[in-house]
């Protein structure tokens, strides 16, 4: 399904009834990555999962985006839907629009979960990023499908999933790398650090012990910036825990928003 929002179409899928929960995806992936999460949770929730702007099948407008590009479409998306108050989950990317959006309208979100989360790239983080920036522009995506499969996946999956070390290699590929270049840009210059204090919704933190990009660390110091927030440590998965190990990321996030 597709809507419009700010000038622009979003692809969105939605399963399930209940208490809505929203998922959005991280940099360089689509709804898709939640498939195994959506399933499990639309048994007794709602589930709505959208295509940021720039990823997926939603549209690629002309960037580099930034932060309030990603949280405006997210507030149209849900006042297009008509759902006033969510249970909001986001990954990586979708976990900064998520708690930039929990920050500004915290009447608007009933619960905030958090995968791979962290508050903004350090300055070294990104000099080192603009040498991936100008690989993908000039050469596109094959540029680093390689080194981002490496660093998303644990050792586990690798060893143990072969097959999904290739899909994953695949969605890589399959970015309109203009979109994958605004949304790293727009990545690159967010943080939220300083309104973390103005969330208050409760917050479940999911880190992955495997996980390089976003170490456990970072859903530690977020934790300790939220009023109501706890951290979760998720063994054998990595940056992408959620299409790793789909189940344990359900179970955790099922028992929050029920509990919540």
């Amino acid at each position: 399904m597709r809507t419009e929002v700010n000038g622009i179409e979003l692809a969105y899928e939605v399963e399930g009834r209940g208490r809505p929960v929203v998922l959005v995806h991280g940099l360089g992936s689509t709804l898709n990555t939640w498939e195994g999460v959506a399933d499990s949770l639309s048994v007794a929730y709602e589930v709505y999962r959208l295509d940021l702007r720039g990823s997926g099948r939603s549209d690629v407008p002309e960037g580099p985006y930034e932060l309030d590009d990603w949280v405006s479409d997210l507030r149209a998306f849900l006042d297009d839907q008509e759902l006033d108050a969510v249970h909001l989950v986001g990954h990586s990317l979708g976990s900064i629009v998520s708690m930039q959006f929990a920050a500004e309208s915290p009447d608007r979100v009933r619960t905030l979960s958090l995968a791979a989360a962290g508050p903004g790239m350090p300055d070294e983080k990104v000099a080192e990023l603009e040498s991936v920036v100008e690989a993908i522009e000039s050469e596109g995506m094959s540029a680093h499908a390689d080194e981002e499969t490496a660093e998303s996946l644990s050792t586990h999956t690798k060893e143990t999933k072969p097959e999904l070390v290739g899909l994953y290699r695949e969605l890589v590929l399959s970015n309109d790398p203009a979109g994958y270049v605004a949304s790293m840009r727009g990545l690159m210059d967010a943080s939220v650090m300083s309104v973390l204090g103005d969330i208050e919704a409760p917050t479940l933190l999911l880190a992955a012990e495997n996980d390089t990009v976003t170490p456990p660390v970072a859903s530690l110091i977020i934790a300790g910036k939220i009023p109501d927030a706890t951290v979760t440590v998720l063994a054998d998965a990595g940056h992408m825990a959620h299409l790793e190990a789909p189940k344990a990321v359900a179970t955790e996030l099922h028992e929050f928003v029920a509990n919540n």
